[in-house]
């Protein structure tokens, strides 16, 4: 339990520090989005939506926010009309250009949080780190 306590607890400090870079009216969420969108070719709202572990109504909220931002835009996929594909627009690229780096620096994680779950494991589990 505690391993996860200490896991949970990276994981909010890191999202707090990429919230401190981002421009206020944008959450990490919608960031993850923007940052999959740069980097994974034209994927429909599903895809990016497995792959930033974001849930469908969410997904849908978020979708909407960035459209009406004029961040992201949105088509129809062509094999599944069901299904969306988005891209980030000029705005969003140049949003997109202007974070990256920050964001990149805020989501570096410090040894000694690593180190720290990893006694917390390590005792939790009685695995001898081989430490001297």
């Amino acid at each position: 339990m505690k391993a996860l306590i200490a896991i949970n607890n990276l994981k909010t400090n890191t999202e707090a520090r990429i919230r401190g870079v981002l421009p206020e009216s944008m959450s990490v969420q919608q960031w993850m989005v923007i940052d999959t969108l740069c980097n994974v070719d034209k994927p429909t709202a599903g895809q990016v939506a497995d792959s930033t572990a974001i849930l469908g109504p969410s997904m849908a909220r978020i979708i909407r926010d960035l459209k009406e931002q004029g961040l992201i835009k949105s088509r129809p996929c062509t094999a599944d009309k069901r299904a969306l594909r988005l891209s980030v627009t000029t705005d969003g690229g140049k949003l997109y250009r202007k974070y990256k780096t920050r964001v990149t620096k805020a989501m570096q994680v410090k040894h000694e949080d690593l180190n720290q779950i990893a006694c917390i494991i390590s005792d939790q589990y009685g695995i001898d780190r081989g430490e001297s």
